[in-house]
Parts: structure tokens; C-alpha cells; sequence
């Protein structure tokens, strides 16, 4: 009997210590996941970026994904509501690219110029230019025309010296219709905002339809006034250093 009660205490003891390190294993995704908080915070439609300090303020008409749990380069994207679409794609929309606008960010020590450049070459690779180039609506890579940078210049955004190109990207529509298909060529328009900080560089796309960009031009103006960083004044505004010397 003694045998019988001893051999019994043992495997309780056994089966409560096996609980315990099955509990503690189950816990431990948790613990990991409260390690990595999402990229940002939104609240009343303003970005805040939780590693690289940026905050960004989109208009109420727009709206913003959800922030990621796990890192990634991407930290925003935001769409219009209820974009308008081209008159000639409206019996196939799904043509029409929506209002948008991205943000980058990753460590690097390149300079504004010196990135660009970079993300149009074939040669090196790192995680910011892959995700930009898979992202892109303007540097798309599998687009059959090449992206036209229309202007090159300097802005001031937040108080820091970034690079501003307006670009173009050419695109064919086939679209279906009563009479059978035809083939339309439009324009994706918008503005590439490159920023280089202390060691990490900020990039930002705003893009639109070719028809849409005259009067959503001011309204990326406001979206970019509104971007500051957590060591800089807040009341500075996309326009500074529009009348610059354009960039080579």
C-alpha cells in the first residue's frame, strides 16, 4: 500500500509539473507578440509612427489600413473614399487607380538623390527598395512605359531638406464595350517625396488619376504640410523651398 501511495503522489507531482511547462509554452507567443508593437498608431485620422517618431495627418475623407503587428518598411497606406473614376473607364473601373498615398521608411544612410537612383537601377537590393518597388503605383516595374519625372526640386517638409519629383506613368486600358474592346492611354499623376534623416530615410508616394491630379494637388500639399517629425516644429509647410534650383 505504501508502494502503491508513493508511486501515486509521484505521478501527480509528474502530471502538475507537466501542466506547468505546458501552461508556460502556451504563454509564450504571447509574451513575443507583446514585444512587437504595431508600426503606428492612428487616432482621428492622424499617423503616428511608432519607431521612426513621424506623425502624419490624413483628411477625414480618406482612410487609412490598419497598422501591422510585425515590422515592415511599408508604415502607412491610405486611399480616398469614394474616388471618383474617369469617364472613360466607367464601364470597367477596376482600371482606375484609387487616390493614394504610401509612406517607406527603413534605416539607410544613402542621400535623397542617391536613393532614387538607386531604386531605378537593377543592381543592389535591401528590404526598403523591394517594398517600395512591389508597392508602387508610380515605380511599378512590371508597367510597359517607363516612369516621367516631370520636375526635380527641393522642398522643406517638417524642417527637413527632402526631394521632390512629380511624376507620370503611362498606362493601357483595355476596356469592353457594346461595340467590343478599345484600347485606352491615361496617366497615373503624382508627387515622390524622398527624406533622408539620421540614419534612416523616409520615402512618400501621392498618386492619382491624370484627370484628378489639378484638384487633388492642393490636397497632397496639405497631407505633406502636415508631416513632422519628433524633434522638429510642427508649422512648417510643403510650399518652403518650391522656388528652389532644381535638383541635377
Amino acid at each position: 500500500m505504501m508502494l502503491r501511495k508513493s508511486e501515486g503522489t509521484m505521478k501527480r507531482a509528474f502530471a502538475a509539473v507537466a501542466a506547468l511547462f505546458l501552461i508556460g509554452l502556451l504563454a509564450l507567443p504571447q509574451v513575443e507578440g507583446a514585444k512587437k508593437p504595431r508600426t503606428g498608431e492612428i487616432k482621428e485620422n492622424r499617423y503616428q509612427d511608432l519607431r521612426f517618431g513621424f506623425a502624419l495627418q490624413l483628411p477625414q475623407e480618406w482612410k487609412m489600413a490598419k497598422p501591422k503587428k510585425e515590422y515592415t518598411p511599408q508604415r502607412l497606406v491610405a486611399e480616398q473614399k469614394n474616388p471618383r473614376i474617369p469617364m472613360k473607364l466607367r464601364s470597367d473601373p477596376g482600371w482606375a487607380v484609387t487616390p493614394t498615398v504610401m509612406v517607406f521608411a527603413d534605416s539607410t544612410d544613402m542621400a535623397a538623390g542617391e536613393f532614387f537612383t538607386f531604386l531605378q537601377s537593377d543592381s543592389g537590393k535591401t528590404e526598403l527598395k523591394d517594398k517600395i518597388l512591389s508597392k508602387s503605383i508610380l515605380l511599378a516595374p512590371v508597367a510597359k512605359h517607363d516612369v516621367d519625372i516631370q520636375t526635380r526640386t527641393s522642398a522643406k517638409i517638417g524642417g527637413r531638406e527632402a526631394l521632390k519629383l512629380k511624376a507620370k506613368l503611362e498606362y493601357e486600358a483595355l476596356i469592353s464595350g457594346r461595340s467590343g474592346a478599345t484600347l485606352i492611354r491615361d496617366y497615373r499623376v503624382g508627387h515622390i517625396y524622398i527624406i533622408p534623416l539620421e540614419g534612416w530615410l523616409l520615402y512618400v508616394e501621392l498618386v492619382c488619376e491624370n484627370q484628378f491630379f489639378p484638384s487633388l494637388h492642393e490636397t497632397f500639399e496639405k497631407i505633406m504640410a502636415s508631416l513632422t517629425f519628433a524633434d522638429t516644429e510642427s508649422d512648417t509647410t510643403a510650399g518652403e523651398g518650391e522656388g528652389s534650383k532644381e535638383e541635377k
